[in-house]
C-alpha cells in the first residue's frame, strides 16, 4: 500500500519499490490510499496490482529518488516579473519611436498571465504604464515570501550600430566580501554608519544565490537564444539587481535600434513565443533545483 504524505503544496509517496516511466505515467508497485486527489495529479489508476499515476504537468513536477517518488506543486514557487521602465521612464527610443517601457510590459503581462495558468505564484512589479523606481521594485520582490523565488527583469538592448542584433541574459557581477572589508567593519562596529553594515550582509547574500543566478540564467537563455543571435550570459552591476537578495536574471530581450529586432518585439505572436520559452527556462530551472533536493 502507497500513502500520501501531505507537505503543503507537495506531495511524497512511499515508500517505492519499483518506480518506472511509461509514457506520462509514473507506475509504481500496489496500490494507493488517498483521501482525495491532489489538484497537480490527472488521474490514479490501478491495473493488475501496478499503479499509474498521471501528474498534470502544467501544474507540477515528478520526479523518481531511489525508492520514492515525488511531487511538487508548481504552486510552491514564486516567480517576481520585474517588465523594465515606466511612465516617465521610456527606457531605450528605438526605431520609428517604439519605446522599450512598452515592450517590456506587454511581454511582462503576458508572462505572468502564462505562468499563473501553469500554477506558479506571480508578482508584478507593474501590470500598468507607472513608475516605479529601481527601490521599489527591490522592495517589493524581497516582501515576497516564498520558499522557493525568483526575480526575471525584463528590457530591451539599444545600440547607435542598427545592426546589432540578439538576446542577452545577466546575472549581477559582484566582488566577493573579503576577510579584511569584513574586518574593517566590525572594528569599526561602535562608530560604523548602518548602511556600511548593511552592504556587508547584502554582498554576502548575493554571494549565497550568485550561483543560482547563473543556474537559471543559462536556463533561460538555452530556452531563448534561437529566436535571434546568441550575445551570451553576461555579468554586469546592475542596481536592480544589486537589490534582489535571491535568484535574479535581467533579460534583453532584443535591440530596439535595428529596424527588423525592434518590428519583432512588437509582434504579439513573437511576445507570445518569448512568453513560452521563458515559461520553458523557468521550469527547467526549477525542476533541476527540486531534482537536488
Amino acid at each position: 500500500m502507497i500513502t500520501f504524505l501531505l507537505l503543503g503544496d507537495s506531495v511524497l509517496l512511499f515508500p517505492v519499490k519499483e518506480v518506472v516511466r511509461e509514457g506520462k505515467a509514473l507506475v509504481v508497485n500496489g496500490k494507493v490510499r488517498a483521501e482525495s486527489l491532489p489538484d497537480f495529479l490527472d488521474s490514479i489508476r490501478v491495473r493488475r496490482g501496478r499503479t499509474y499515476i498521471y501528474p498534470n504537468h502544467r501544474y507540477a513536477y515528478g520526479e523518481i529518488r531511489g525508492d520514492t517518488l515525488a511531487l511538487f506543486s508548481k504552486g510552491v514557487f514564486a516567480v517576481v516579473v520585474d517588465p523594465g521602465h515606466g511612465g516617465t521612464d521610456f527606457g531605450a527610443v528605438g526605431v520609428s519611436g517604439v519605446k522599450e517601457k512598452d515592450i517590456t510590459l506587454a511581454v511582462g503581462l503576458k508572462l505572468a498571465r502564462l505562468l499563473k495558468d501553469e500554477g506558479y505564484r506571480v508578482f508584478l512589479t507593474r501590470s500598468e504604464d507607472r513608475f516605479v523606481s529601481l527601490f521599489e521594485r527591490g522592495e517589493l520582490a524581497n516582501s515576497v515570501s516564498a520558499k522557493y523565488k525568483i526575480y526575471v527583469s525584463l528590457h530591451c538592448n539599444f545600440m547607435s550600430d542598427p545592426r546589432a542584433e540578439g538576446v542577452e541574459t545577466y546575472i549581477l557581477t559582484l566582488d566577493k566580501v573579503t576577510d579584511r572589508r569584513a574586518a574593517a567593519v566590525v572594528e569599526n562596529m561602535p562608530y560604523a554608519h548602518l548602511g556600511s553594515l548593511k552592504g556587508i550582509i547584502g554582498d554576502m547574500l548575493q554571494n549565497l544565490f550568485l550561483e543560482d543566478s547563473r543556474e537559471l540564467a543559462l536556463a533561460l537563455h538555452l530556452r531563448l537564444k534561437n529566436y535571434t543571435k546568441d550575445r551570451g550570459v553576461r555579468q554586469a552591476n546592475f542596481y536592480v539587481l544589486r537589490q534582489i537578495y535571491f535568484p535574479s536574471v535581467l533579460l534583453e530581450l532584443g535591440y530596439i535600434s535595428n529596424p527588423e529586432e525592434a518590428q519583432k518585439l512588437q509582434d504579439t505572436s513573437y511576445q507570445d513565443a518569448l512568453v513560452r520559452d521563458i515559461t520553458r527556462g523557468i521550469d527547467d530551472f526549477f525542476m533541476e533545483k527540486f531534482a537536488e533536493k
